[in-house]
């Protein structure tokens, strides 16, 4: 026998060796799958699995606690009227409540409310700004800043803050 046909049969043993049987390969898709199982909602067993499963997928989604990420943005980056802020995500039921309590009566976002909002929340750490009106008329920038806070916040709130 030559040493390429030996190689040969030692390649064919391995792979023999490492297959998978295809009950094996059932039982690995089954718990690693992410599909929902095709299970008749009306039969106490299959509702008991599709529980199951619904529990392994919130287990395995949870991410990190968007409450304990910061951001700094800048506002009018590169220009001489630069100037940015330190934000903190306060959580997802307050930060849907500074969107909600900043809309009008057709439902678009009215930027004043909105900042006062992340400002009551402390959503905004830094600059200290302790008069929004006489802040927003000495900075350029208020329209981006406030697109930025409200895009911070919808980021914490689709859990997407790193």
């Amino acid at each position: 026998m030559t040493n390429d046909e030996n190689v040969k049969n030692i390649n064919e043993t391995n792979e023999d060796v490492n297959q998978e049987t295809s009950a094996d390969a059932v039982d690995a898709k089954e718990t690693e799958s992410t599909d929902m199982p095709n299970l008749d909602p009306h039969e106490s067993a299959d509702v008991l699995k599709l529980n199951n499963w619904l529990e392994e997928l919130a287990d395995k989604s949870s991410v990190k606690s968007q409450v304990f990420c910061y951001k700094t943005v800048l506002i009018n980056e590169g220009q001489p009227t630069m100037w940015g802020m330190r934000l903190h995500f306060p959580g997802t039921f307050e930060a849907s409540e500074i969107e909600t309590n900043a809309l009008d009566e057709n439902a678009n976002i009215n930027f004043k409310k909105l900042m006062q909002g992340a400002l009551k929340a402390n959503v905004i750490l830094a600059p200290k700004i302790t008069d929004l009106e006489k802040f927003a008329n000495e900075h350029e920038g208020f329209g981006e800043a406030a697109r930025a806070v409200m895009n911070f916040l919808n980021q914490g709130i689709d859990g997407k803050l790193r």
